[in-house]
């Protein structure tokens, strides 16, 4: 395991003109990394990101990414102009953090945590169909604890609609459940 700089990568797309990126992958330790993302974009803005892997004692082991695009270019795609957007590209967000791991006391945590704000950054960045058309986001969070004939499981889930106002979401209220 070495840190550098890997091969950066160009490209051309119709949305995001010119694309230079870079990335630094970092090794931190035998068990945890990290990669540094610059990418360019000539016509929306610089795309900045950090994603951080790690495998760490008791089974913990998870991925968190945040990425973040700085809006710079002026952009009149039809996407935006349907979600009144006719100005310059937007600032994006988005952040993911996937973990699966034991906890003190016998507790099991796993976390499958995802957003962002606007359904732009899928549509932009994602790669395949099932990316690039999501209107959605969810995030879902587990707690378990098993006993010899008694377990102990919670869960939260959380629905971001990036297609309209999202106060209007039907939301789970967080549950918590016992049973032998």
């Amino acid at each position: 395991w070495e840190s550098g700089l890997l091969t950066p990568s160009f490209g051309y797309s119709k949305s995001k003109g010119t694309k230079v990126s870079t990335a630094w992958y970092q090794v931190i330790d035998s068990h945890m990394d990290a990669t540094v993302y610059l990418d360019y974009f000539s016509q929306i803005g610089l795309g900045k990101g950090l994603e951080y892997r790690y495998a760490l004692t008791g089974q913990n082991n998870g991925q968190a990414l945040y990425y973040h695009v700085t809006g710079t270019g002026d952009v009149e795609a039809e996407d935006m102009v349907a979600q009144g957007i006719n100005e310059d590209f937007p600032d994006l967000d988005y952040y993911r953090w996937e973990h699966r791991g034991n906890l003190a006391g016998g507790w099991r945590l796993m976390a499958d945590i995802e957003y962002t704000d606007r359904k732009l950054f899928f549509e932009e960045f994602g790669d395949v169909a099932a990316e690039y058309n999501r209107n959605k986001t969810v995030s879902t969070v587990i707690l378990r604890r098993n006993w010899q004939k008694l377990n102990a499981v919670g869960f939260a889930r959380y629905v971001k609609d990036l297609g309209s106002n999202n106060d209007k979401t039907l939301q789970n209220l967080p549950e918590l459940g016992l049973g032998v």
